[in-house]
């Protein structure tokens, strides 16, 4: 333990940054390829690395919206591991987020550590990958979400996320994404689904819907004109027309996990989320 006391924890500089992604990639997260950018556009103090000797030896981020945090990239180098700096610097953000109801997503059998943090667990999720047909395919209904007013994106996104992500999903539109898509039904959006470019593949988040029709059809314009468009969906086990639609698309089921919060779990319609956006 005595390595452990000469952990010094800073807020993660550019170069960092990129050192958190290689971290989340060799750890076989499947990051996007700007995942950190928009998230730090969302909360540019969020990220913090500790150091040992000036070494990175971990890292976490920690990201503010309006009431809810994430928790995510937290990781400690294989050799450093066993030694408190994991803690150490889980703590530090959590001192950062204290007052927000945090969120993480995390394998079920880590869940048992976050609860001894003080994380209840809100649900299971489920991830499935596979390749997609890239074929052409016209909606007049789908329109780049770029277009749309910002605040409607930004209130159908607060419909799933029970929080206001302005600076993030500003970020995630422009920046963070591949392709960022609306389904309009005259002014009113009935889903919204977006894709980035990833280690292996793509990442589809979030993906939003009113009905199982309308996830496909997002789904399908996401993934067109893509090469070897092998995509990653997580969305809740309960969610029943998640699984008929990436079972109809032939994708297979990978693992498990669960989303859990410091505080009450928000109240959201969960059969109408087809993909978050995982951290």
């Amino acid at each position: 333990m005595a390595e452990n006391s000469n952990l010094e924890i800073v807020s993660a500089s550019s170069d960092h940054v990129e050192w958190i992604i290689s971290m989340a990639r060799k750890e076989g997260w499947n990051p996007g390829d700007n995942d950190a950018i928009a998230f730090q556009q969302a909360d540019p103090s969020g990220y913090f690395i500790g150091l040992i000797n000036g070494k990175p030896v971990c890292c976490v981020a920690g990201v503010k919206f309006n009431h809810i945090a994430i928790i995510g990239y937290y990781v400690v180098v294989k050799e450093h591991r066993g030694q408190g700096h994991g803690i150490r610097i889980f703590q530090h953000a959590m001192n950062y987020l204290n007052g927000y109801n945090v969120r993480v997503d995390g394998l079920l059998i880590h869940a048992p550590k976050y609860q001894n943090s003080g994380f209840k667990m809100a649900h299971v999720n489920v991830r499935y990958t596979g390749a997609v047909d890239n074929s052409t395919i016209s909606c007049p209904f789908v329109c780049a979400a770029s277009s749309v007013p910002f605040d409607k994106i930004l209130q159908y996104d607060a419909r799933f996320y029970a929080d206001e992500r302005k600076h993030f999903l500003a970020g995630w539109i422009n920046t963070g994404t591949t392709d960022c898509l609306a389904y309009m039904d005259k002014d009113t959006v009935k889903g919204f689904g977006a894709i980035r470019k990833s280690v292996n593949g793509y990442r589809v988040g979030p993906l939003y819907a009113e009905t199982t029709q309308i996830a496909e059809i997002l789904l399908k314009s996401l993934c067109q004109h893509k090469s070897d468009c092998r995509i990653t969906l997580d969305f809740p086990e309960t969610n029943n027309h998640g699984k008929a639609l990436a079972e109809k698309l032939k994708l297979v089921e990978v693992f498990k996990f669960g989303t859990l919060y410091t505080g009450e779990a928000p109240n959201v319609d969960l059969l109408k989320i087809y993909s978050f956006t995982c951290h």
